[in-house]
């Protein structure tokens, strides 16, 4: 068996490479949210990453299904090898005591808390929420440019955009006040999530009804939304 690493959405995706005798090249997601992938001996290593990269939206999709399947969502108590959702993908909390500045930092799958007083959990929580506010901000405004550019014939403006954490809902719009807001929470989903409510959002400034010609306007620019708008359903969150 052969470990291997690829680049999906800007996150690392490691892989299991079993070779075996198939005609077809296969890929599994476990509950455990490990990636497994056989193909024929015959078949190159550059073929099969390709084919996981091509994957990458499925893959994330189905590693955070899983993850938030078996989520206990009061888990996290900011200690070390605590485990956080970014992006869809599972990343390992490390806690380093610094003498210098605090702060956190992502690299692979691992986010790193650097805090003077390590023994200060309340602190620690106020450090990575700040952030996770940072990481918010980037995310979603990128997000935001990104969907535009492609509505780019309504002449949508471009909103102000407001970003908190709320119980009942993913994202609100309004229009009359050309605003957004956008779940802090929406950082734990794969970006087709985000990208999702961003463009249910953006919709409204269209059609500021939920009727046949909203659902149409979201199927036309993004056909599989019903999938995405279903993964972000399973954390008990259904109202956009």
């Amino acid at each position: 068996m052969e470990q291997h690493t690829v680049n999906c959405n800007g996150l690392p995706v490691s892989f299991a490479l079993i070779r075996k005798k198939v005609k077809n090249i296969n890929l599994r997601v476990k509950p455990d949210s490990t990636v497994v992938v056989s193909a024929n001996r015959t078949v190159s290593i550059e073929q099969v990453k390709g084919f996981v990269e091509r994957k990458g939206p499925w893959i994330l999709k189905n590693i955070s299904r899983f993850a938030l399947e078996k989520e206990d969502r009061s888990a996290l108590q900011f200690r070390e090898g605590d485990i956080i959702y970014y992006l869809g993908i599972p990343h390992k909390l490390t806690i380093s005591a610094v003498e210098g500045k605090e702060g956190v930092s992502r690299e692979g799958r691992t986010i790193r808390l650097s805090i003077r007083d390590n023994s200060n959990f309340a602190l620690r929580e106020w450090i990575f929420n700040r952030w996770l506010k940072q990481q918010a901000e980037a995310v979603f405004n990128d997000a935001v440019e990104r969907i535009l550019a492609g509505l780019d014939r309504y002449w949508i403006e471009k909103p102000l955009i407001t970003i908190r954490t709320m119980k009942s809902r993913w994202g609100s719009c309004s229009f009359t006040k050309r605003k957004i807001t956008l779940n802090t929470e929406l950082l734990k989903f794969p970006l087709p999530c985000i990208d999702y409510v961003v463009l249910h959002e953006l919709a409204h400034f269209v059609h500021h009804k939920h009727d046949r010609a909203f659902y149409n306007f979201l199927s036309q620019f993004m056909p599989d939304y019903k999938e995405w708008q279903q993964l972000l359903k399973t954390a008990g969150i259904e109202k956009i």
